[in-house]
């Protein structure tokens, strides 16, 4: 079914329509969502386009990298097949993947709820007292304690990198997760200045490579996005 036919139903089901729609992936998400398929882009940022993909049988994140950030996405998708069994990163066992040669793709389940920069926004505002964030803040605390007994390190913890969905806390970003099953890249820049530990800032600062946050770094940096 062209996009042409298929947008008048998907108006119907109150489905985004969307006129361009990547070629990167799109036959397996049409495939996991069904038909009417709608195609909203949520970001484009440089070479990295996330879109929400919706359709009668699910919503689906399709990301791709293109250029310098195809191997940044594929990366991701390495990462969440080995992470798939850690509960705050369980969706990616359903996740699917792809590369081009001039691109990568991954395809996991569209998480609903708010990031926790967004569970926070209320106090921010001077909206709300403290206890709905500092709620938000244990949740998440509780979700990268749980990858680390895991034996990994997220790699950039900060508040775009949560989603306090359903069933709890959902850890995305994750290109530069590592552990001794996967060492850390070389393309990392080690996550958001203002949320480093001073002993991660020094060893960035000593040009040592690959940069490699520690679970202590990590702490730090939940430490600090609550402040």
């Amino acid at each position: 079914m062209s996009e042409t036919t298929a947008q008048p139903a998907a108006a119907q089901f109150g489905i985004p329509r969307q006129t361009t729609a990547p070629a990167e992936g799109r036959a397996e998400a049409e495939q996991l969502v069904g038909a009417p398929i709608g195609w909203e882009l949520k970001k484009d940022r440089g070479s990295t386009t996330v879109w929400k993909v919706t359709g009668p049988t699910g919503q689906w994140a399709l990301k791709i990298g293109r250029s310098e950030d195809a191997a940044v996405v594929a990366r991701e998708a390495e990462v969440l097949r080995h992470i798939a069994t850690v509960p705050s990163t369980s969706y990616g066992a359903r996740s699917k993947s792809g590369r081009t040669s001039e691109s990568a793709w991954q395809l996991t389940p569209w998480l609903e709820g708010p990031s926790t920069w967004d569970a926070f926004r209320p106090v921010r505002d001077g909206d709300a007292d403290r206890a709905q964030a500092l709620a938000a803040a244990v949740d998440l605390a509780a979700a990268v304690a749980t990858l680390h007994q895991s034996g990994w390190v997220h790699g950039d913890v900060q508040p775009h990198h949560s989603i306090h969905a359903r069933g709890g806390v959902r850890l995305i970003g994750c290109s530069w997760a590592w552990s001794l099953k996967l060492p850390p890249s070389y393309a990392s820049h080690s996550g958001l200045l203002h949320l480093m530990s001073p002993e991660l800032i020094h060893r960035v600062e000593s040009e040592q490579r690959p940069i490699a946050p520690s679970q202590p770094d990590e702490t730090y940096a939940l430490a600090v996005a609550r402040r």
